[in-house]
């Protein structure tokens, strides 16, 4: 649960330190970017970081009860909207190209500079939080993996766990077909069981 309390704060940090300031400045009188860059390089976080709050929601209430742990139901509930994720990882080269485009703009390059220096941003910067949602299918992958390993075969919750598992493989091999820099080099995933 740690894990997913963690994500949802960097989605909130993508939305509220970096999203939202910039969606402001692109409606200001001298934007230092246009609501079409935003879009690209913003696509569907907001969205995101709904879906995750509502995930870590159900994800809390089912730790109170346990150790009667039922799991399969929240899975079942995140895998119709993996079609944002996969917009999303879609767009993720995209993003990145406009992001390095409108740093040429010296008010846009200052106006990131200022948000990437605050406090909430951890000292990660913009790409790193565009970068977290990609990194975070495989994860899934791997959760589900390690549930499986220890869910018996007459399990009830066993064929949900599959099915999200085989869904959330073949977007794995969505985001593992796009290269994620991190500043030094390029990771590819491996979602292979």
């Amino acid at each position: 649960m740690k894990s997913e309390e963690d994500y949802v704060s960097q989605l909130g940090t993508l939305v509220m330190c970096f999203y939202k300031p910039l969606k402001m400045a692109a409606s200001s009188s001298h934007p230092p970017l246009s609501h079409a860059q935003l879009n690209f390089i913003f696509r569907n976080c907001e969205t995101l970081y709904y879906i995750h709050q509502i995930f870590l929601q159900g994800l809390q209430v089912r730790m109170e009860k346990w150790p009667v742990l039922v799991l399969g139901d929240l899975f079942d509930m995140l895998l119709p909207l993996l079609v944002v994720y996969q917009d999303f990882v879609r767009n993720h080269a995209t993003s990145l190209e406009v992001l390095t485009q409108c740093k040429h703009n010296h008010n846009f390059y200052t106006l990131l500079e200022k948000h990437e220096n605050k406090p909430a941003a951890y000292g990660y910067s913009l790409e790193m939080y565009l970068t977290f949602p990609i990194q975070r299918i495989p994860g899934y992958v791997t959760l589900l993996n390690q549930l499986l390993a220890f869910t018996p075969p007459d399990h009830v919750e066993r064929v949900k766990f599959e099915e999200a598992r085989s869904k959330l493989q073949e977007l794995s091999v969505v985001s593992s077909s796009n290269p994620i820099f991190t500043g030094r080099k390029f990771l590819y995933f491996n979602t292979s069981p």
